[in-house]
């Protein structure tokens, strides 16, 4: 881990404490901040060359308990996301897990989660996952409607060729829009398009001005984009 990751790191989760003063987590998995150690094996190939939002592909997730054992819940994944997609080695990926599989784990009640990687493996796009992952703890300071978030350290087993080959990444979990949805008793519309009058005048405009200091400029309310 590079000086600028270890900073990152230790600044997210300072942000991280401060935000948490008056907050409540729902759910053991997003009520830490701890780095979860997780392993996934799976195939970027078959993921990056799906095209369907409806196939998914089994895999194992093995992840590390507290007390230092090692556990392990079946998981469904596909890759998500548009350009990453397409131009990065690694693919954003989604992760659904049945409801009678995640039972007495540590992702019971989670149903599905968005899981960021790195685009590449080099120790530039490290820190640009250190980034994102603050751009996320920062917005729980400004806003009181977020997604809950865990840095990860993912051990990811490529199976796309003869001999599997293994990273050690570091990557993000985000938890399902229903389920922010129902933390603050709400729903996840189904339109293209919002329109300004039915949106919240304070909540759009502080979500403006944050993708504007964090220099996200591919962003609209309109378009839910």
């Amino acid at each position: 881990m590079s000086l600028f990751a270890k900073g990152i790191f230790l600044f997210c989760s300072a942000i991280f404490l401060v935000g948490k003063v008056s907050a409540i987590q729902s759910n053991e998995l997003f009520g830490t901040e701890g780095l979860l150690e997780i392993e996934l094996a799976t195939s970027l190939t078959k993921l990056k060359l799906s095209e369907s939002d409806t196939v998914y592909f089994p895999s194992l997730l093995r992840y590390k308990t507290p007390s230092g054992d090692w556990d392990s819940v079946k998981v469904d994944l596909r890759a998500r996301g548009n350009s990453r997609r397409i131009k990065c080695g690694f693919p954003p990926i989604r992760i659904k897990i049945d409801k009678k599989d995640s039972k007495n784990t540590l992702f019971e009640h989670q149903k599905a989660l968005k899981l960021v990687l790195p685009c590449e493996e080099s120790g530039s796009y490290e820190d640009l996952i250190y980034k994102e992952f603050l751009c996320y703890k920062f917005y729980e300071v400004i806003s009181p409607y977020y997604f809950q978030t865990r840095l990860v350290n993912l051990s990811l087993i490529d199976q796309s060729g003869r001999k599997s080959k293994s990273y050690q990444l570091i990557a993000f979990l985000i938890e399902d829009d229903d389920k922010a949805a129902n933390r603050f008793e709400g729903k996840v519309s189904d339109s293209n398009v919002v329109r300004p009058n039915l949106v919240n005048d304070t909540i759009a405009l502080k979500q403006d001005f944050f993708s504007f200091m964090i220099g996200n400029t591919d962003w609209s309310n309109t378009v839910q984009h």
